[in-house]
């Protein structure tokens, strides 16, 4: 019971901690400003930056397999896809349940070992840990003039008062911000609560962990690695042109700012709401776009995302369903 109180407190607590962050993204801003951005602006290119982040979900799916099939197992992409699509949806409701989840449908639609697929998250957590670091330094590295200035005052107060920024200064600042919710990210959500199934889990997670050493071929998963975060980018880049305002930006406000949304995205709050309105609006500020325009482009690009997920995602979901029904009916389960 007491445990019961206290996820439902800890979910409650993430759910305040995104209106927070929502509340202080919209707070002062010009909503006749706000509300013209989203009404004039030109959804055809956020149509297309749509379809650039559901490739990214494709990709995603086929790495996915490719740790998959070194345990005995070949699920169908459309299943997998299914699973992931699915896992964001979780994601949606509660913070970081979407592992589970995407885990859960999979073992049901191809009878794989839940335990083995959750072996392969840990996999696709380190890859994708790799390159949120690699996106770090390279916005650090082609952006710091635009990112140093957006930092000085942040980063000048931690250390010693010092208004005049490094990139040493800048990394160790965002490199602490990044380790953080890496933590939390791997640790307080990998807790195993029934000492009763360690000896299973921890059997599972070693296979998983072994997959990426017998892979096919490991040029392919990197290939596939980089295409998930280059669509993204392709993403963050497309929807720029959906506004007046942002449609001058270059490749490089582009990667600046797909790097605070992942930020924002790091924060363990439901589907990012709110952490990601304000980091992208601050962002946005660094390359003098004004806070109302910035958080116009965010609310845009988050909404559609998470359009397309709960659109999909629940397409998944019912099928899923009714494909389990099914084997039911046919004694198959």
């Amino acid at each position: 019971m007491f445990k019961s109180l206290a996820t439902v407190f800890k979910y409650l607590f993430l759910l305040g901690v995104g209106a927070l962050f929502l509340f202080l993204a919209f707070r002062g801003q010009d909503t006749e400003k706000l509300l013209s951005d989203l009404k004039t602006a030109n959804y055809s290119w956020v149509a297309v930056s749509s379809v650039a982040c559901l490739l990214s979900h494709v990709f995603r799916a086929a790495r996915w397999n490719m740790l998959i099939t070194p345990l005995g197992h070949e699920p169908k992409l459309k299943n997998t896809f299914s699973a992931v699509m699915i896992g964001y949806l979780a994601n949606l409701a509660l913070p970081r349940l979407g592992e589970v989840s995407k885990c859960a449908a999979l073992s049901r639609a191809e009878k794989i070992p839940a335990n083995q697929l959750i072996g392969t998250m840990l996999v696709e957590r380190i890859f994708d840990f790799l390159m949120l670091v690699l996106l770090t330094v390279l916005t650090i590295t082609l952006q710091f003039d635009r990112i140093g200035s957006f930092l000085d005052p942040i980063v000048g107060q931690i250390f010693n008062g010092n208004s005049s920024v490094t990139p040493v200064a800048v990394l160790a600042f965002l490199s602490i911000l990044i380790i953080f919710f890496s933590l939390w990210f791997f640790l307080l959500k990998g807790k195993i609560r029934y000492p009763e199934k360690l000896i299973t889990f921890v059997g599972g997670l070693r296979n998983g962990l072994l997959s990426f050493k017998d892979i096919k071929s490991k040029k392919t998963f990197v290939f596939y690695s980089l295409m998930i975060w280059m669509m993204y980018f392709a993403s963050t880049y497309l929807c720029f042109f959906g506004l007046d305002a942002t449609a001058n930006l270059g490749m490089g406000a582009a990667l600046a700012t797909l790097f605070f949304g992942s930020v924002g995205m790091t924060i363990p709050v439901q589907g990012g709401i709110g952490t990601y309105h304000y980091m992208v609006a601050q962002g946005l500020t660094a390359y003098a776009i004004n806070k109302t325009d910035g958080l116009a482009y965010a609310t845009i690009i988050h909404s559609s995302q998470t359009l397309i997920i709960l659109i999909i995602g629940s397409i998944c979901l019912m099928s899923l369903m009714l494909f389990t029904t099914k084997k039911v009916e046919n004694g198959q389960i």
